[in-house]
């Protein structure tokens, strides 16, 4: 396969990584455009372990919330970096859908999805950047 062939790869997949990003993104605003924003505690957090205990290392951490909205207390959980500094009794806005109050918005996994596409899209220009490189030793 030449050069010009690896390049028009290297494209094409930044472009649909970039594109599926772009939907992902406009998919979560229209999805949760409607939430509100409430005052959160954090009432609990549990961790998680990997399967090799060995150094106790933390995968990653689910936070318990309790918050109110409308005169009514929902508890709730969303799971977090393993690095946040969060603790219990920490209280900070999240947001709620009003049609199903228990139900809140996931930052983290609109930042973990958001990076992904990002590495994505850079591993692509870096295979482009390469190859126009060797492309241009060759002649």
């Amino acid at each position: 396969m030449d050069n010009r062939k690896y390049k028009l790869m290297a494209l094409f997949l930044a472009v649909g990584i970039a594109c599926s990003l772009i939907a992902f993104l406009v998919y979560h605003y229209y999805s949760t455009r409607s939430y509100v924003t409430v005052q959160a505690e954090i009432i609990d957090i549990q961790k998680y372990y990997g399967e090799s205990n060995d150094n106790n290392m933390v995968l990653y951490k689910k936070e318990i919330l309790r918050y109110s909205y409308q005169g009514n207390t929902y508890t709730s959980s969303r799971e977090t970096f393993r690095l946040t500094l969060h603790r219990i009794g920490d209280i900070y806005n999240v947001r709620c859908d009003p049609n199903n109050p228990e139900k809140i918005e996931n930052q983290t996994k609109v930042i973990q999805s958001v990076l992904v596409c990002l590495m994505c899209i850079l591993f692509s220009t870096i295979v482009i950047i390469d190859v126009r490189k060797n492309s241009k030793r060759r002649i």
